[in-house]
């Protein structure tokens, strides 16, 4: 039986997207109590899949009646789902036979995962890498070894000034290498492909979140807020405050 499995308040939803966009605040607890409780499972060994395509599990719930599992909603059509190890198989069988009808449905792995440590690690991996590919419509797994540890590196540490060369040197390239590598991995330049990065996190930030201007400046790396002001509009044509007013307009 779906023991493992709980249903979620929109706030726990709300606070588990923030936390995802590395705010502070008291999801960690939440999540402590899960893993007292209803999650207490997932201190044996289980996978964790984000699923692209789907509402919060909707398309498998007939078939979760007799397994246990656990899931948390990320998004419109997306969904993270926590499977233990004996039923890692049949999982993988039915999101295959899933997507056979739906070519839309698509989903990323991590695991073996134990405890609570594994699960926010691995999902916030599983997230970022997910939510890069989806934007710039690219898959990381085309791309040598290097970019991929690169981009990598660039995701985690967004809110960081990083260097062409300080990111070369840690995946073991020379500067004019790596920027070459770079180039025709991704298409763009390392600085060009760091500033659209940027202005998406900063939108979706703006999007979905409650932050203030300067909080969201600072976890791209922008520590002033009037210059991160300025800079969103030279981009996007747009105050900070008017994208989000308009984007909640639309919304209602």
């Amino acid at each position: 039986m779906n023991n493992g499995n709980t249903s979620h308040s929109p706030s726990l939803a709300t606070e588990f997207y923030e936390w995802l966009c590395d705010f502070e605040n008291s999801f960690p607890k939440r999540l402590e109590k899960l893993f007292s409780k209803e999650w207490n499972w997932m201190m044996q060994t289980y996978f964790i899949y984000l699923i692209n395509g789907i509402n919060s599990g909707e398309l498998f719930q007939e078939m979760y009646e007799e397994r246990q599992y656990a899931e948390i909603p990320c998004g419109q059509d997306q969904a993270f789902i926590f499977i233990p190890e004996p039923s890692q198989e049949w999982f993988e069988h039915l999101l295959i036979e899933s997507r056979s009808k739906d070519s839309s449905i698509r989903w990323k792995v991590n695991g073996p995962n134990q405890g609570m440590a594994n699960w926010m690690e691995g999902v916030l991996k599983l997230y970022h890498q997910l939510k890069f590919e989806k934007k710039f419509k690219f898959s990381m797994e085309d791309w040598p070894t290097p970019i991929q540890k690169a981009v990598q590196i660039m995701i985690d540490q967004l809110d960081q000034s990083l260097s062409s060369s300080s990111i070369a040197k840690e995946v073991g390239l020379s500067r004019s290498h790596f920027s070459t590598m770079f180039k025709k991995a991704v298409g763009d330049s390392f600085s060009g492909f760091t500033e659209k990065m940027k202005i998406q996190a900063a939108c979706d930030l703006l999007e979905n979140t409650s932050l203030p201007l300067q909080e969201i400046g600072e976890k791209i790396g922008i520590q002033d807020g009037k210059y991160f002001s300025k800079w969103f509009k030279k981009c996007i044509g747009r105050t900070p405050s008017d994208y989000r007013q308009n984007k909640k307009t639309n919304v209602s």
